[in-house]
Formats: C-alpha cells, structure tokens, sequence
C-alpha cells in the first residue's frame, strides 16, 4: 500500500466527529467526488470513488444528516488498466444537498460559510477533500510532494486559501485539465498532514525526512573529505 492510502486509510478511520465536523468533512467528499445529474423526476447525486471505504464514511453521514436513502453499486472499468469504480445513488433530499453543499457548477465557495466557519471545520474540509482528489509522494522513496487536484478551478482555489489562512506555502498549476494545488517545501507538507489529521502520517513523514536529511548530511561531509584527500594529495605531489 502506498503511503498516500496509508494517509487516506488513517483519516477514513476518524470516527470521533464533532458535531460541526460531520457537515464540513462531508462537504469536502461531496465537492471532491460528486456529480450532479437531471433526469425528468428531478436533479440526483452521484458520487464516484475508487475507495469503498469512502463510500462506507459517507452512507452514516448522509442518513444521520438527512434521512436518505442511498443506493450503493460498482462497476469495472477498462482504460490502460482494470481498475473498480463504487458508486452512491442520492436522490432522497437532493435538491436541499446540492444546495448545502453549493455542488452546482461555479457556484462561490468562502471561507465564511456556515459549514466550515469554525477553524476544525475547515480543517475537516480539507481532510475529506484530500480523500476525494488529494495524493503525497512517499518521503523515503521520491521528492517531497503534496497535491489536491480537480477540474474544477473555483474548488481548488478556495482550498489554496484555506491552507494559506494556515500558512502553508501552496502553489497552483494546470496539468492535463485539471487544477492542482501542490506543496514541496518538507515543513508545509508536515503541517497540511497534520491540519487534516493524519497524525500517523506526520510522525512517518517527520521520520523519513530526519533520515533522508541526515543521510545527505553524511553524503555531503563524505565528499567534502575526499575532495579535501585529494586537494591535498595534489598539493603534496607538487611539492615532490
């Protein structure tokens, strides 16, 4: 398993939700994973994900929130490779969801939103958004790397000033139609896993980093000692 579902797997076992936090970790999965469909009974939700646990957090959520009733399905499907796709079915409430959660196309997304106004609100948004779109590069096997990525440009921005409320150092770019917020500097990657509760995840990451660090320290004295032999073997041959 890879470190970004450790990390994915570790904050989907959360279960101690405050109250205000239901809606607003909710809030990021559905903005993350949602789309909206019309159909001639009205609008619907379906949410799409890879990983049926995020499925499985949702379901509670959505009938303890909101009464629903949720129809629950997968599918396999072919590109490069087979890859299972589960899907939930919301129809119950939609309207009243999609308005909540402002899951229309280019609706506004602010900070001062009911949902995520308290601090560990927005702290839960950015989890359950990281769940749906985000990914970490392992820390001991390639370059320092965190990312959120969408297609949709409003959702990712309003993510980037979150974090920036927090002060991380987050950068935006387009790759491949898509929006990505990303972070490369090892201090703010710490500090987005720890704003999102991945407590395990720090402690990892904090420990691949000190070894990684220390072993480039070592790596760096080492060549300075050779180069220092060999200045002075040189130097020690011009006087012969």
């Amino acid at each position: 398993m890879s470190f970004a579902s450790e990390v994915k797997k570790e904050l989907l076992n959360i279960s101690s939700l405050d109250n205000c936090c239901k809606k607003a970790v909710l809030y990021g999965l559905l903005q993350g994973n949602s789309e909206i469909m019309i159909t001639s009974s009205g609008m619907k939700i379906i949410v799409k994900s890879t990983i049926l646990n995020v499925l499985k957090v949702m379901m509670p959520l959505l009938k303890e929130l909101y009464d629903v009733n949720i129809g629950m399905s997968y599918k396999d499907e072919v590109s490069l490779r087979k890859r299972r796709f589960y899907y939930l079915e919301i129809i119950d409430h939609a309207d009243e969801i999609i308005s909540e959660f402002k899951l229309m196309p280019f609706t506004h997304l602010s900070r001062s939103d009911a949902i995520i106004e308290n601090a560990c609100c927005k702290s839960a948004f950015l989890r359950g958004l990281f769940i749906a779109k985000g990914s970490i590069n392992d820390p001991r096997k390639n370059c320092y790397h965190f990312e959120i990525s969408s297609s949709k440009d409003n959702l990712i921005r309003f993510a980037a000033r979150l974090f920036k409320s927090k002060g991380i150092n987050v950068s935006i770019m387009e790759r491949r139609n898509q929006y990505v917020l990303y972070v490369k500097r090892s201090e703010d990657i710490s500090s987005c896993l720890a704003i999102i509760g991945a407590s395990s995840g720090v402690f990892y990451f904090e420990d691949s980093r000190i070894r990684r660090d220390l072993s480039n320290h070592i790596n760096r004295q080492t060549n300075c000692d050779i180069a220092n032999v060999i200045k002075s073997t040189k130097a020690a041959n011009s006087q012969l």
